[in-house]
């Protein structure tokens, strides 16, 4: 029952797992839920379909259709599924879904998988892999579903420099029997494995954070500030990207600002052993609100994006996101870029990154609003080392950082990377 009522907190209200999952009683099922959510729903176009073809249910009767879907995926793809124990509790699930009427339907329809397995289809939604046919070649796009396909196999910790060195952190996660290699992306980076998450999370230790190598990365790529130079942060939470840049220049003053009030306060308990970084709660489309008039020195906007970088991690995206949503999405991204690009000091730099891998949220917001911005003659944006996308791998998640350089004189230069 709690797998059904997620999958459909996600299919219909456009949950992400985790809140789906917080909404079910009995805790001590939250883990088995999730390993049986989170797979399903990283192969949904192949049980879908599979499930689709199989039967005829009407709308109002959808939940047999996710609890087949369910047992189809513990049946073929969860280790130890493949018993009969698995279809028999399915179709009795049907009588606790005030459906007992399908029992037999469900129990004929898994019993199939006795002797076929589930074809194979593309798990992911079409119009995606459609961008991502625009976006990058097919081999490209083959390794970025493949990747998808499966859940990561390591995850990034940050370093704080300022409590240890990477090496002494090595040292000591080896000692609590974590065994780690450095990054080569981040400077202050230490991949681990997986299924360390937990035993790393019980430690307590400030100077080590989880963050993906992508995000403690990009604020490095912003030039070395003055002592007191003011930054703004003006999407800030959960607070990754500016402890990242405190880590490497400790001496800003960032005004980290962030428009959802919780956000905010997990930002602000995130921040708090950084005395230089003060929260603002307000929009960053309504800079009048709250901008005290100062130019600032540098500017982060890691934009509202689809996070289709993160499908690895969070599979459901895929079913949260949509063509029009990108529309959107695209709109906001540009219009925060019009809004703050007046905060900013002329020779500063604006820092843009998504955690999306479609060209869309990235190249195709960047760009023209270089071009408008030099068209203006008010002052002149250039991208003085070329933009980057970055695609999932193993180590990694996938996005796009740009830096952008504010001029005093107009300028129409532009390289790419």
């Amino acid at each position: 029952m709690g797998c059904v009522a997620a999958l459909e907190a996600v299919e219909t209200r456009q949950d992400h797992i985790s809140t789906a999952i917080k909404q079910q009683p009995f805790s001590q099922q939250h883990e088995l839920i999730r390993a049986v959510i989170t797979g399903v729903i990283r192969h949904y176009e192949t049980l879908q379909h599979w499930v689709v073809r199989q039967t005829k249910f009407k709308p109002k009767d959808q939940n047999l259709r996710r609890l087949i879907m369910i047992g189809a995926f513990q049946y073929q793809f969860m280790q130890n599924g493949r018993s009969r124990e698995t279809i028999f509790q399915a179709a009795e699930t049907a009588s606790h879904l005030n459906r007992g009427w399908a029992k037999h339907i469900i129990y004929a329809v898994l019993n199939k998988l006795r002797n076929h397995d589930i074809p194979m289809k593309v798990n992911a939604p079409s119009w995606l892999v459609e961008k991502l046919q625009q976006d990058h070649p097919k081999e490209v796009v083959d390794r970025i579903l493949t990747h998808w396909q499966t859940p990561p196999s390591s995850l990034c910790l940050r370093i704080d420099p300022a409590q240890t060195s990477r090496t002494k952190a090595q040292n000591s996660l080896q000692e609590h029997g974590i065994t780690t290699h450095t990054c080569t992306l981040s400077t202050i980076g230490l991949h681990a494995k997986q299924q360390d998450l937990d035993h790393i999370l019980k430690l307590q230790d400030h100077s080590v954070y989880i963050q993906d190598c992508i995000h403690q990365h990009s604020p490095s790529l912003i030039p070395k500030l003055t002592e007191n130079a003011r930054v703004l942060d003006a999407c800030a939470a959960p607070g990754g990207k500016t402890t990242a840049l405190l880590c490497a220049q400790p001496k800003l003053r960032i005004d980290a600002l962030e428009i959802n009030p919780s956000r905010a306060k997990r930002l602000q308990e995130n921040l708090s052993h950084h005395d230089q970084a003060k929260v603002i709660i307000g929009d960053a489309l309504a800079t009048t609100q709250w901008w005290d008039g100062q130019a600032y020195d540098a500017i982060i906007v890691d934009a509202p994006c689809s996070a289709t970088g993160l499908i690895q991690k969070k599979p459901e995206i895929k079913l949260i996101q949509s063509p029009e949503n990108i529309v959107k999405l695209q709109s906001k991204q540009r219009s925060i870029l019009d809004a703050l690009w007046p905060l900013l000091k002329n020779e500063g730099t604006l820092l843009y990154s998504t955690c999306s891998v479609l060209s869309a949220e990235n190249e195709q917001v960047v760009l023209p609003f270089i071009e408008s911005v030099n068209a203006t003659g008010k002052s002149a944006a250039m991208i003085p080392q070329g933009y980057k996308t970055r695609l999932p791998d193993q180590y990694h998640t996938g996005g796009f950082v740009a830096l952008i350089e504010k001029q005093k004189t107009k300028s129409t230069e532009l390289s790419t990377g």
